[in-house]
């Protein structure tokens, strides 16, 4: 049951990639023009090789004494890079915060991007967990532009020990607290 479970839940994640990978845009490609094909007066085809505009190969450059590679300095005594609040460093638990519009004018957002989290969460878990352990998700408000739930939530979920922070559904209420979550 359960590796049926997660078969499916593999196989949406890959649909939803090759989705979101058709719906993207080649910027690379030329756009397209209206105009008519123009014919030209091309003299007959010969048995000619095609012209190229490569230049001719011409031997490489004599080496140079170029000074010898070096090996990679040596290590410094720099201290170990800390935990920046996080907790699954600390006691191997995963959990998981988000701020997601329970209130305010994106409020009709919050229900089923709160019941997906709840579900992956529950997927995951009925998976095995991370490491052995259960993910823990902390729910919050976003709330919007007009009040400062967003970075009271923030505050609260990273005192908590939230490892990562989701939401949230408004990128204006994300630049709010994107310099205190990175």
């Amino acid at each position: 049951m359960q590796k049926s479970r997660v078969t499916r839940v593999g196989a949406l994640l890959v649909g939803l990639t090759l989705v979101a990978a058709a719906c993207g845009s080649d910027d690379d490609t030329p756009a397209a023009t209206d105009a008519p094909p123009v014919a030209t007066d091309a003299p007959p085809e010969t048995d000619a090789p095609p012209a190229t505009d490569a230049p001719p190969a011409t031997d490489a450059p004599p080496a140079t004494d170029a000074p010898p590679a070096t090996d990679a300095p040596p290590a410094t005594d720099a201290p170990p890079p800390t935990d920046s609040g996080g907790g699954c460093d600390e006691d191997g638990v995963l959990v998981i915060g988000t701020i997601l519009p329970v209130t305010g004018d994106l409020a009709f957002l919050g229900p089923p991007e709160i019941a997906g989290a709840a579900l992956a969460v529950a997927d995951i878990n009925d998976a095995g967990g991370v490491l052995g352990n259960d993910v823990v998700l902390e729910q919050g408000d976003s709330g919007d532009t007009t009040t400062d739930t967003a970075n009271l939530e923030v505050d609260r979920l990273l005192a908590s020990g939230a490892d990562a922070i989701m939401g949230a559904a408004s990128s204006a209420v994300s630049k709010t607290v994107i310099d205190k979550i990175t």
